[in-house]
Protein backbone atom coordinates (compact mmCIF):
# COMPACT_ATOMS: atom_id res chain seq x y z
CA UNK A 1 0.00 0.00 0.00
CA UNK A 2 1.27 3.35 -0.90
CA UNK A 3 0.85 5.31 2.01
CA UNK A 4 1.19 8.81 -0.19
CA UNK A 5 -1.02 7.39 -2.71
CA UNK A 6 1.16 8.67 -5.06
CA UNK A 7 1.45 6.35 -8.61
CA UNK A 8 3.97 7.60 -10.92
CA UNK A 9 3.60 9.16 -14.60
CA UNK A 10 6.38 9.08 -16.81
CA UNK A 11 5.92 11.88 -19.83
CA UNK A 12 7.94 10.61 -23.17
CA UNK A 13 8.74 13.87 -25.71
CA UNK A 14 9.07 11.98 -29.10
CA UNK A 15 10.80 13.52 -31.70
CA UNK A 16 11.73 12.98 -35.09
CA UNK A 17 15.06 12.73 -36.01
CA UNK A 18 15.33 16.60 -37.14
CA UNK A 19 14.29 17.64 -33.70
CA UNK A 20 10.82 18.46 -34.67
CA UNK A 21 7.93 17.03 -32.45
CA UNK A 22 6.62 14.05 -33.35
CA UNK A 23 4.18 12.98 -30.04
CA UNK A 24 3.57 12.65 -26.45
CA UNK A 25 3.38 9.40 -25.02
CA UNK A 26 2.87 8.66 -21.26
CA UNK A 27 3.00 5.41 -18.93
CA UNK A 28 1.42 5.38 -15.74
CA UNK A 29 2.67 2.57 -13.23
CA UNK A 30 2.95 1.97 -9.51
CA UNK A 31 -0.99 2.71 -8.95
CA UNK A 32 -1.58 1.21 -4.78
CA UNK A 33 -4.66 -0.70 -4.20
CA UNK A 34 -8.03 0.95 -4.51
CA UNK A 35 -10.00 1.76 -1.20
CA UNK A 36 -12.35 -0.96 0.41
CA UNK A 37 -15.94 -0.51 0.24
CA UNK A 38 -16.15 2.04 -2.90
CA UNK A 39 -18.63 1.44 -5.51
CA UNK A 40 -16.41 4.19 -7.88
CA UNK A 41 -15.89 1.96 -11.21
CA UNK A 42 -12.46 3.10 -11.67
CA UNK A 43 -11.43 1.21 -8.41
CA UNK A 44 -12.25 -2.04 -10.29
CA UNK A 45 -8.84 -1.15 -11.85
CA UNK A 46 -6.31 -2.91 -9.42
CA UNK A 47 -3.55 -2.41 -7.63
CA UNK A 48 -0.29 -2.49 -10.30
CA UNK A 49 -2.46 -2.06 -13.30
CA UNK A 50 0.02 0.05 -16.04
CA UNK A 51 -0.97 1.98 -19.22
CA UNK A 52 0.94 2.67 -21.77
CA UNK A 53 -0.68 5.88 -24.21
CA UNK A 54 1.25 6.22 -27.35
CA UNK A 55 -1.71 8.13 -29.57
CA UNK A 56 0.01 8.77 -32.71
CA UNK A 57 2.74 6.50 -32.36
CA UNK A 58 3.86 3.36 -34.26
CA UNK A 59 4.63 1.72 -31.16
CA UNK A 60 1.36 0.07 -30.54
CA UNK A 61 0.41 -1.35 -33.23
CA UNK A 62 3.70 -3.19 -34.30
CA UNK A 63 5.15 -6.19 -34.36
CA UNK A 64 7.42 -4.72 -30.94
CA UNK A 65 4.36 -4.76 -29.01
CA UNK A 66 3.97 -7.72 -27.50
CA UNK A 67 0.23 -6.93 -26.85
CA UNK A 68 -0.13 -5.27 -30.41
CA UNK A 69 -2.90 -3.22 -30.85
CA UNK A 70 -4.94 -0.48 -33.00
CA UNK A 71 -5.90 1.27 -29.86
CA UNK A 72 -4.19 4.56 -28.76
CA UNK A 73 -3.42 2.64 -25.74
CA UNK A 74 -2.20 -0.80 -23.65
CA UNK A 75 -2.59 -2.20 -20.26
CA UNK A 76 -1.35 -4.89 -18.33
CA UNK A 77 -1.11 -5.46 -14.44
CA UNK A 78 2.10 -7.19 -13.45
CA UNK A 79 5.61 -8.02 -15.11
CA UNK A 80 5.16 -7.60 -18.77
CA UNK A 81 8.04 -6.88 -21.46
CA UNK A 82 5.43 -3.85 -23.69
CA UNK A 83 7.42 -0.84 -21.49
CA UNK A 84 10.85 -2.49 -22.30
CA UNK A 85 10.05 -3.11 -25.94
CA UNK A 86 8.69 0.38 -26.59
CA UNK A 87 12.09 1.96 -24.66
CA UNK A 88 13.70 -0.41 -27.03
CA UNK A 89 11.72 0.69 -30.15
CA UNK A 90 11.53 4.24 -28.74
CA UNK A 91 15.29 5.02 -28.49
CA UNK A 92 15.84 3.38 -32.41
CA UNK A 93 12.91 5.18 -33.98
CA UNK A 94 12.96 8.43 -32.52
CA UNK A 95 15.29 11.05 -31.46
CA UNK A 96 14.48 13.47 -28.42
CA UNK A 97 17.67 14.35 -26.05
CA UNK A 98 14.79 16.15 -23.31
CA UNK A 99 16.18 16.91 -20.43
CA UNK A 100 14.20 15.02 -17.56
CA UNK A 101 13.76 13.46 -14.57
CA UNK A 102 17.97 13.39 -14.89
CA UNK A 103 20.04 15.24 -16.49
CA UNK A 104 20.51 14.59 -20.09
CA UNK A 105 17.35 12.19 -19.90
CA UNK A 106 14.89 11.54 -22.74
CA UNK A 107 11.34 12.05 -20.22
CA UNK A 108 9.97 13.48 -17.23
CA UNK A 109 8.90 11.19 -14.54
CA UNK A 110 6.15 13.00 -12.33
CA UNK A 111 3.63 11.80 -9.45
CA UNK A 112 -0.21 11.21 -9.61
CA UNK A 113 -2.60 10.05 -7.57
CA UNK A 114 -3.59 6.79 -7.14
CA UNK A 115 -7.46 7.66 -7.74
CA UNK A 116 -6.46 10.22 -10.58
CA UNK A 117 -4.71 7.22 -11.78
CA UNK A 118 -7.29 4.76 -11.68
CA UNK A 119 -9.60 7.50 -13.32
CA UNK A 120 -7.54 8.13 -16.08
CA UNK A 121 -6.83 4.65 -16.80
CA UNK A 122 -10.99 3.38 -16.32
CA UNK A 123 -11.73 6.54 -18.85
CA UNK A 124 -9.23 5.73 -21.47
CA UNK A 125 -9.89 1.86 -21.51
CA UNK A 126 -13.39 1.78 -20.41
CA UNK A 127 -15.32 4.96 -21.16
CA UNK A 128 -16.85 5.90 -24.42
CA UNK A 129 -16.23 2.32 -25.91
CA UNK A 130 -12.83 2.56 -24.44
CA UNK A 131 -11.70 4.30 -27.65
CA UNK A 132 -8.50 5.86 -25.50
CA UNK A 133 -9.99 9.31 -25.91
CA UNK A 134 -8.12 12.07 -23.35
CA UNK A 135 -11.12 14.65 -24.41
CA UNK A 136 -13.77 11.95 -22.54
CA UNK A 137 -15.44 13.91 -20.03
CA UNK A 138 -18.12 11.48 -18.48
CA UNK A 139 -16.33 10.75 -15.60
CA UNK A 140 -15.12 14.17 -14.72
CA UNK A 141 -18.82 16.44 -14.63
CA UNK A 142 -17.62 18.30 -17.86
CA UNK A 143 -13.90 18.27 -17.25
CA UNK A 144 -11.62 16.36 -19.47
CA UNK A 145 -10.05 13.64 -18.68
CA UNK A 146 -6.73 15.24 -19.92
CA UNK A 147 -7.47 17.59 -16.61
CA UNK A 148 -6.07 14.93 -14.48
CA UNK A 149 -2.65 14.91 -16.72
CA UNK A 150 0.24 16.14 -13.72
CA UNK A 151 2.45 19.26 -14.53
CA UNK A 152 5.83 18.79 -15.51
CA UNK A 153 8.80 21.51 -12.97
CA UNK A 154 11.13 23.20 -14.75
CA UNK A 155 14.25 24.08 -13.99
CA UNK A 156 14.16 27.53 -12.12
CA UNK A 157 16.35 30.42 -13.72
CA UNK A 158 18.84 31.26 -11.38
CA UNK A 159 20.77 34.58 -10.33
CA UNK A 160 18.05 36.85 -12.43
CA UNK A 161 17.97 40.55 -11.19
CA UNK A 162 15.10 42.42 -13.03
CA UNK A 163 16.61 45.35 -14.62
CA UNK A 164 13.31 46.99 -15.09
CA UNK A 165 11.39 45.79 -12.23
CA UNK A 166 9.96 49.62 -11.42
CA UNK A 167 8.66 49.30 -14.89
CA UNK A 168 4.85 49.91 -14.79
CA UNK A 169 3.81 47.35 -17.37
CA UNK A 170 6.24 44.95 -16.63
CA UNK A 171 4.76 41.28 -17.50
CA UNK A 172 7.84 39.43 -17.03
CA UNK A 173 5.74 36.48 -18.58
CA UNK A 174 7.73 33.31 -18.62
CA UNK A 175 5.60 30.44 -18.51
CA UNK A 176 5.75 29.49 -14.49
CA UNK A 177 7.84 26.65 -13.39
CA UNK A 178 5.28 24.34 -14.55
CA UNK A 179 4.61 23.19 -18.29
CA UNK A 180 1.52 20.67 -19.42
CA UNK A 181 2.55 18.84 -22.65
CA UNK A 182 0.13 20.70 -24.99
CA UNK A 183 -0.43 18.28 -27.29
CA UNK A 184 -2.06 16.12 -24.78
CA UNK A 185 -3.84 18.82 -22.68
CA UNK A 186 -4.70 21.11 -25.28
CA UNK A 187 -8.59 22.30 -25.61
CA UNK A 188 -8.16 24.46 -28.36
CA UNK A 189 -7.08 24.20 -31.76
CA UNK A 190 -6.45 28.16 -33.53
CA UNK A 191 -7.95 27.79 -36.73
CA UNK A 192 -9.97 30.55 -37.12
CA UNK A 193 -9.02 33.80 -39.40
CA UNK A 194 -9.02 36.87 -38.21
CA UNK A 195 -8.84 40.41 -39.71
CA UNK A 196 -5.83 43.13 -38.22
CA UNK A 197 -6.12 46.85 -38.75
CA UNK A 198 -2.84 48.08 -39.83
CA UNK A 199 -2.89 51.84 -41.31
CA UNK A 200 -5.19 51.90 -43.88
CA UNK A 201 -4.84 48.36 -44.60
CA UNK A 202 -6.93 45.49 -43.16
CA UNK A 203 -4.98 42.25 -43.13
CA UNK A 204 -5.96 38.78 -43.37
CA UNK A 205 -4.01 36.76 -40.35
CA UNK A 206 -4.32 33.18 -41.38
CA UNK A 207 -4.33 30.53 -38.67
CA UNK A 208 -1.78 27.81 -37.92
CA UNK A 209 -3.90 25.38 -36.27
CA UNK A 210 -1.66 25.01 -33.49
CA UNK A 211 -3.04 23.40 -30.93
CA UNK A 212 -3.09 25.46 -27.77
CA UNK A 213 -3.99 24.92 -24.04
CA UNK A 214 -6.18 27.60 -22.37
CA UNK A 215 -6.60 28.05 -18.38
CA UNK A 216 -7.66 30.53 -15.84
CA UNK A 217 -5.61 30.25 -12.44
CA UNK A 218 -5.24 26.43 -12.57
CA UNK A 219 -8.53 25.19 -14.25
CA UNK A 220 -8.19 24.30 -17.74
CA UNK A 221 -11.16 26.09 -19.77
CA UNK A 222 -14.30 24.23 -21.54
CA UNK A 223 -17.77 24.78 -22.67
CA UNK A 224 -18.87 28.23 -22.48
CA UNK A 225 -16.17 29.56 -20.28
CA UNK A 226 -13.52 28.39 -22.66
CA UNK A 227 -15.47 30.19 -25.77
CA UNK A 228 -15.61 33.28 -24.09
CA UNK A 229 -12.14 33.28 -23.17
CA UNK A 230 -10.97 32.23 -26.60
CA UNK A 231 -13.42 35.11 -27.79
CA UNK A 232 -11.75 37.69 -25.81
CA UNK A 233 -8.05 36.76 -26.82
CA UNK A 234 -8.80 37.18 -30.36
CA UNK A 235 -9.84 40.34 -29.74
CA UNK A 236 -7.31 41.64 -27.88
CA UNK A 237 -5.13 40.46 -30.93
CA UNK A 238 -7.38 42.70 -32.98
CA UNK A 239 -6.33 45.17 -31.00
CA UNK A 240 -2.52 44.91 -31.81
CA UNK A 241 -3.04 46.90 -35.18
CA UNK A 242 -2.20 49.81 -33.62
CA UNK A 243 1.19 48.14 -32.47
CA UNK A 244 2.40 47.12 -35.80
CA UNK A 245 3.85 49.74 -37.85
CA UNK A 246 2.11 50.33 -40.55
CA UNK A 247 5.00 51.10 -43.31
CA UNK A 248 7.09 47.96 -42.39
CA UNK A 249 4.66 44.79 -40.74
CA UNK A 250 6.00 41.61 -40.30
CA UNK A 251 5.74 39.11 -42.91
CA UNK A 252 2.33 36.69 -42.76
CA UNK A 253 4.10 33.91 -41.28
CA UNK A 254 5.30 36.57 -38.15
CA UNK A 255 1.58 37.45 -38.15
CA UNK A 256 0.50 33.97 -38.05
CA UNK A 257 2.68 33.41 -35.49
CA UNK A 258 1.84 36.69 -32.97
CA UNK A 259 -1.97 35.23 -33.53
CA UNK A 260 -0.83 31.74 -31.91
CA UNK A 261 1.12 33.59 -29.26
CA UNK A 262 -1.99 36.42 -28.73
CA UNK A 263 -3.88 33.18 -28.26
CA UNK A 264 -1.64 30.55 -25.53
CA UNK A 265 -1.90 31.72 -21.96
CA UNK A 266 1.60 33.44 -22.05
CA UNK A 267 1.40 35.08 -25.06
CA UNK A 268 -1.83 36.76 -23.49
CA UNK A 269 -0.68 37.78 -20.39
CA UNK A 270 1.72 39.63 -22.37
CA UNK A 271 -0.06 41.67 -25.16
CA UNK A 272 -2.57 42.65 -22.14
CA UNK A 273 0.79 44.55 -20.18
CA UNK A 274 1.47 45.88 -23.86
CA UNK A 275 -1.95 47.17 -24.38
CA UNK A 276 -2.39 48.51 -20.74
CA UNK A 277 0.83 50.72 -21.67
CA UNK A 278 -1.03 51.88 -24.92
CA UNK A 279 -4.18 53.03 -23.36
CA UNK A 280 -2.18 54.21 -21.08
CA UNK A 281 -0.43 56.98 -23.44
CA UNK A 282 -3.72 57.33 -25.14
CA UNK A 283 -5.18 58.40 -22.20
CA UNK A 284 -2.02 61.06 -21.52
CA UNK A 285 -2.41 62.46 -25.12
CA UNK A 286 1.04 61.25 -25.78
CA UNK A 287 0.10 58.70 -28.92
CA UNK A 288 -2.59 59.18 -31.44
CA UNK A 289 -5.07 56.38 -30.83
CA UNK A 290 -6.05 56.07 -34.49
CA UNK A 291 -2.30 56.24 -35.66
CA UNK A 292 -0.35 54.77 -32.75
CA UNK A 293 2.33 57.94 -33.73
CA UNK A 294 3.34 60.01 -31.37
CA UNK A 295 1.18 63.07 -30.93
CA UNK A 296 2.99 66.99 -30.36
CA UNK A 297 2.49 66.49 -27.10
CA UNK A 298 4.44 62.91 -26.80
CA UNK A 299 7.21 64.56 -28.76
CA UNK A 300 8.37 66.47 -25.99
CA UNK A 301 10.68 64.64 -23.60
CA UNK A 302 9.38 66.80 -21.02
CA UNK A 303 5.89 64.77 -20.88
CA UNK A 304 7.70 60.93 -20.96
CA UNK A 305 6.97 60.09 -17.84
CA UNK A 306 8.85 56.79 -17.33
CA UNK A 307 12.37 57.91 -18.31
CA UNK A 308 14.02 57.53 -14.98
CA UNK A 309 12.14 53.91 -13.89
CA UNK A 310 13.84 51.73 -16.09
CA UNK A 311 17.58 51.86 -17.65
CA UNK A 312 16.21 50.82 -20.91
CA UNK A 313 13.89 53.64 -21.57
CA UNK A 314 16.28 56.66 -23.11
CA UNK A 315 16.79 59.25 -21.21
CA UNK A 316 15.44 62.46 -21.80
CA UNK A 317 13.59 61.67 -24.91
CA UNK A 318 10.22 61.54 -26.28
CA UNK A 319 8.48 58.45 -25.11
CA UNK A 320 8.74 55.63 -27.99
CA UNK A 321 6.22 53.37 -28.15
CA UNK A 322 6.36 49.88 -28.79
CA UNK A 323 6.41 48.52 -32.62
CA UNK A 324 6.54 45.43 -34.34
CA UNK A 325 7.98 45.87 -37.52
CA UNK A 326 9.99 44.04 -40.48
CA UNK A 327 13.27 44.23 -40.53
CA UNK A 328 13.48 44.99 -44.42
CA UNK A 329 12.25 48.37 -43.16
CA UNK A 330 14.16 48.74 -39.93
CA UNK A 331 17.42 50.58 -39.69
CA UNK A 332 20.03 49.94 -36.79
CA UNK A 333 20.44 53.81 -36.52
CA UNK A 334 17.97 56.11 -37.38
CA UNK A 335 14.42 56.68 -37.98
CA UNK A 336 12.19 56.57 -40.63
CA UNK A 337 10.02 59.38 -42.60
CA UNK A 338 6.26 58.11 -41.26
CA UNK A 339 7.09 56.33 -37.99
CA UNK A 340 6.15 59.22 -35.85
CA UNK A 341 9.29 58.77 -33.65
CA UNK A 342 12.72 59.41 -33.79
CA UNK A 343 14.40 56.37 -33.66
CA UNK A 344 14.02 52.19 -32.85
CA UNK A 345 17.66 51.63 -32.94
CA UNK A 346 17.39 48.30 -31.91
CA UNK A 347 20.50 45.97 -31.95
CA UNK A 348 20.78 43.68 -34.42
CA UNK A 349 21.21 39.96 -34.22
CA UNK A 350 23.25 38.44 -36.49
CA UNK A 351 21.72 34.78 -36.60
CA UNK A 352 19.54 36.18 -39.49
CA UNK A 353 16.39 35.57 -37.92
CA UNK A 354 15.13 38.39 -35.90
CA UNK A 355 16.16 42.14 -34.40
CA UNK A 356 15.13 44.11 -31.05
CA UNK A 357 15.22 46.33 -28.62
CA UNK A 358 13.11 46.73 -25.61
CA UNK A 359 11.02 49.43 -27.86
CA UNK A 360 10.37 47.11 -30.79
CA UNK A 361 10.65 43.71 -32.11
CA UNK A 362 11.60 43.20 -35.81
CA UNK A 363 11.25 40.07 -37.46
CA UNK A 364 13.46 38.70 -40.62
CA UNK A 365 11.03 38.73 -43.27
CA UNK A 366 11.70 34.94 -44.44
CA UNK A 367 12.51 32.88 -41.28
CA UNK A 368 15.55 30.35 -40.69
CA UNK A 369 13.95 27.07 -39.84
CA UNK A 370 17.65 25.75 -37.56
CA UNK A 371 19.77 27.95 -35.98
CA UNK A 372 22.91 29.20 -37.29
CA UNK A 373 25.80 27.54 -35.59
CA UNK A 374 24.42 24.97 -33.65
CA UNK A 375 21.71 23.85 -36.19
CA UNK A 376 18.82 22.92 -33.56
CA UNK A 377 15.16 23.88 -35.43
CA UNK A 378 13.78 26.81 -34.47
CA UNK A 379 9.90 27.35 -33.23
CA UNK A 380 8.52 30.65 -34.43
CA UNK A 381 6.26 30.87 -31.06
CA UNK A 382 9.04 30.22 -28.51
CA UNK A 383 11.38 32.76 -30.71
CA UNK A 384 8.37 35.56 -30.15
CA UNK A 385 8.76 34.77 -26.46
CA UNK A 386 12.54 35.17 -26.44
CA UNK A 387 12.33 38.32 -28.06
CA UNK A 388 9.75 39.92 -25.53
CA UNK A 389 11.87 38.68 -22.74
CA UNK A 390 14.36 40.82 -23.96
CA UNK A 391 12.04 43.76 -24.45
CA UNK A 392 11.26 46.66 -21.33
CA UNK A 393 7.92 43.82 -20.77
CA UNK A 394 10.32 40.89 -20.19
CA UNK A 395 13.38 41.08 -17.52
CA UNK A 396 16.68 41.21 -18.86
CA UNK A 397 18.43 38.53 -16.01
CA UNK A 398 21.71 40.44 -16.02
CA UNK A 399 22.63 38.37 -13.00
CA UNK A 400 21.58 35.00 -14.54
CA UNK A 401 24.02 32.12 -13.24
CA UNK A 402 22.68 28.75 -14.13
CA UNK A 403 24.69 28.98 -17.50
CA UNK A 404 27.74 28.52 -19.12
CA UNK A 405 29.09 31.36 -20.58
CA UNK A 406 32.11 31.59 -23.06
CA UNK A 407 34.61 34.83 -22.94
CA UNK A 408 32.56 37.75 -23.86
CA UNK A 409 29.04 35.86 -24.17
CA UNK A 410 26.20 37.43 -23.47
CA UNK A 411 24.26 35.94 -20.15
CA UNK A 412 21.03 37.97 -21.14
CA UNK A 413 20.97 35.83 -24.24
CA UNK A 414 21.05 32.55 -22.27
CA UNK A 415 18.57 34.14 -19.98
CA UNK A 416 15.94 34.46 -22.70
CA UNK A 417 16.49 31.10 -23.69
CA UNK A 418 16.17 29.17 -20.48
CA UNK A 419 13.44 31.69 -19.46
CA UNK A 420 11.54 32.73 -21.86
CA UNK A 421 11.92 30.24 -25.22
CA UNK A 422 13.12 26.47 -23.57
CA UNK A 423 9.98 26.78 -22.00
CA UNK A 424 7.70 26.69 -24.91
CA UNK A 425 9.56 24.75 -26.54
CA UNK A 426 9.60 21.75 -23.77
CA UNK A 427 5.71 22.15 -23.58
CA UNK A 428 5.03 21.53 -27.97
CA UNK A 429 7.49 18.69 -27.13
CA UNK A 430 10.28 20.25 -28.88
CA UNK A 431 14.30 19.69 -27.59
CA UNK A 432 15.56 22.74 -25.28
CA UNK A 433 18.10 24.85 -27.17
CA UNK A 434 21.72 24.17 -26.06
CA UNK A 435 23.20 26.49 -27.36
CA UNK A 436 23.17 30.50 -28.20
CA UNK A 437 25.42 31.28 -31.24
CA UNK A 438 25.81 35.36 -32.78
CA UNK A 439 26.00 33.64 -35.93
CA UNK A 440 28.89 31.03 -35.82
CA UNK A 441 30.50 32.52 -32.51
CA UNK A 442 29.36 30.24 -29.53
CA UNK A 443 27.95 32.74 -26.35
CA UNK A 444 27.82 29.68 -24.21
CA UNK A 445 25.23 27.41 -23.51
CA UNK A 446 21.83 26.64 -21.79
CA UNK A 447 21.37 25.32 -18.31
CA UNK A 448 19.85 22.42 -20.16
CA UNK A 449 23.36 21.20 -21.38
CA UNK A 450 25.11 18.78 -19.10
CA UNK A 451 28.64 17.85 -19.44
CA UNK A 452 31.20 20.82 -21.12
CA UNK A 453 29.78 23.78 -23.41
CA UNK A 454 31.76 22.71 -26.51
Amino acid sequence: MDPLGLARLRYYAIQNTNGTPNHWAFNIYKIGAAPTGSSSPWNSIKAGTELLYDKGGNFLNSAANPSRTANNFVTWNGTSSIMSNFRKYYANNYYSPLAGSSPGGINYEVTISDQAARIMIYGLTKSGGGKGDLTCTKLLTGAPLSSLLPGITVPVVPGSTPANRNWPYRAGETVGSVIFPVTLTANYTNNKSVSLQIGTNTVTINPSGLAIRITQGSSTLSGAQLTAEVARRRAQFQRLGVLIDRNGAPSAIWLSTLYDYAMSDFGAAMFRRVLAEYDDVVRRRLVDQNTGLLTTRGQNPANNPWSTQDPRVAQNQPYEPFKLISSTYGSTKNGRVGTGYTKYDFMLDSSGFAQLKAQAISFVDTPLNQYPGSGEQIFYMAVVHHEFGHSRYGDTGVNHTGVQIKPNGDATELFAVDAYENPVRLMYGYAPRYTYYNGTVLQGCSQYKTGSCP
